[in-house]
Formats: C-alpha cells, structure tokens, sequence
C-alpha cells in the first residue's frame, strides 16, 4: 500500500485512479475574473471555559466555531458525521476543522483566501455522497466533484470574486487527485489547473500540495506519513517547472499553420486536435518540444 493509500486517497474517494481525462479547454466548473477583496474564513472562536489550572479546557470539537454553520447552513449536515473509515478518526466536521487549523500551521498563519476557503469546503460534499459497502465501510466516491460544485455555490453565494471561486474550486475539485514524484504526473496535473484556471497552475499546484499535507496529518496517525512523500512530490515539481513544459497547446513549438501545410489539410477542428494530441505526447514524455520533433511526430502519427 502506497503512502496516498494510506492518507485515503482514491481508495475510499473515488474508485478509479489516474483514469479521469484531463478537461478540454474551457471545461473548467468555474471561470476566473478579476475580482478585488475576499473574506477570510472566520478566526477560530476562543474557547470560553477554563479549568482548574486556569487554561483553556481541552473538548472534541473545540477548533468548530459555531459562526461558520451560521453563515454556511451546508456544514451542518458535517456535524457528528461518522465516517466509518479505517483511515479517518474524527468525523467530517471535525476533520474539517482540524484540515483548517494546519492550514494556518503549515503556511505560517498567511494562506491565500482561495487554501483558506478550499481547506473549509474540501469535504462539504461527504454526508450527500456517503455510502457504505458490505463490509460495513463508508465511501464518498465523487465528492471532491460534487464539492467544487457545492463550493460554487456557496462561494458565489456569498458574493466572492470569481478568480477566488475559480481558484478554490479547482484546489477541491482535485485535493483527491493522486500525484506521483515524475514528470508526466506532475505535467498532467498543471495541465488539469491551467485548463481550470488559466495562468495560475504553477502557484495552484503548491497551494494543491499544501491541501493534500494538511488533509493527511487530520485523518489517522498512519495517514501523516504521507505528508512526507508530499515533499518529494514537492521537490519534483519545482525541478519540473524549471523546465517550462507547455501546458497549452499555444506553447507548443509549432502551431496550427505548421499542421496545415506538413499535412495539407484545410484549416478546422482537425488542426486542434493534431495539435491536443502533440501536447500529450510532450506532457506524456514522448516527444520533445522541439519543431523538428514535432513535426517528426505529426507525419508519424498522421
């Protein structure tokens, strides 16, 4: 069992890992614009009770301010939801809470508002998606989907600017999404993120990091370990976006006039997806992107 395993992911989430195509252009749940200010998500409420010693008493539940289901009735049904998971110990209210709490510890207290508001919803979808198998176990196959949804919702409910919306919404959409410390994981992930938001993958694709390690250490003790493979995958990402591989299909090192004349074809939808299926091929390893190259591969393939 891998690490991501262990922290959950697409073992209980969803049932088919690395076999979801990535969006056409313009596929993104939401489309960003420029906005100005955001909200925060609420400080945490301090506790009010002391104990003996003068400190503030220690109960389940104490990082959930209360303020949070009133400005946002879907977390409600979060509350006391039992997970019946292995790799989750707390319910999904609470689990959302502390997923909040490191978010602020992981980032030094100064997250963007879209981690912020991504970490508060992440899981806003579990109680509609829940099942439960015949071993008694639940599932939430689908909520990291059905949440950005939700999110939208809500987020533009309470009058967000869109590029925010867009942003968390894409940051929940794949807070599940396995990665893997190599190149073409790590290229077909900023291509998911810049066809969801574009220009923001390669800042987007850290704040996903972030959401993944804060979401492993508030599982299960044998989850957090997974935070540490995160750090490779870190590690990775940054040497891969060194190397500047394109993302779309403008950046690829030839265009659609190269297509029409190496195969003598009129212009049209043809063109576009010669020219999606040379990005894959780059994205995917198997070619460089280079003109020569490129165009090697075009007349190979067609």
């Amino acid at each position: 069992m891998t690490a991501a395993e262990a922290a959950g992911e697409t073992t209980e989430e969803s049932p088919a890992p690395e076999t979801e195509s990535i969006p056409e252009e313009g596929g993104a749940e939401v489309s960003p614009e420029e906005g100005t200010d955001t909200p925060e998500v609420p400080e945490e409420e301090q506790p009010a009770s002391e104990d003996e010693t003068g400190e503030p008493a220690a109960e389940d539940g104490e990082d959930v301010p209360p303020e949070w289901v009133s400005a946002i009735p879907e977390l409600e049904a979060m509350r006391g939801f039992d997970q019946l998971s292995p790799w989750h110990a707390y319910d999904v209210y609470e689990h959302t809470a502390r997923v909040c709490r490191a978010v602020e510890e992981f980032t030094a207290g100064v997250p963007s508002p879209e981690l912020r508001w991504a970490a508060l919803l992440h899981d806003v979808a579990k109680p509609a998606t829940f099942t439960v198998d015949a071993a008694g176990r639940g599932h939430f196959y689908g909520h990291p989907k059905a949440g950005a949804k939700m999110a939208e919702m809500i987020m533009r409910r309470l009058a967000f600017p869109k590029q925010y919306v867009a942003r968390a919404c894409t940051l929940i959409r794949y807070h599940d999404h396995r990665m893997y410390p190599n190149s073409r994981s790590i290229r077909r992930t900023l291509v998911k993120l810049e066809r969801a938001c574009p220009g923001d993958a390669k800042a987007l694709i850290y704040q996903l990091i972030d959401i993944k390690r804060c979401d492993a250490v508030s599982k299960v003790p044998k989850a957090a370990h997974y935070a540490v493979e995160l750090d490779v995958i870190t590690a990775a990402t940054r040497a891969e976006i060194l190397k500047k591989p394109p993302l779309r299909t403008s950046e690829l090192a030839i265009g659609g006039w190269d297509v029409i004349d190496s195969l003598q074809i009129p212009p049209g939808p043809v063109v576009g997806s010669v020219m999606e299926e040379l990005l894959f091929s780059v994205i995917n390893g198997e070619v460089e992107n280079t003109r020569e190259a490129l165009l090697k591969q075009m007349r190979k393939g067609w």
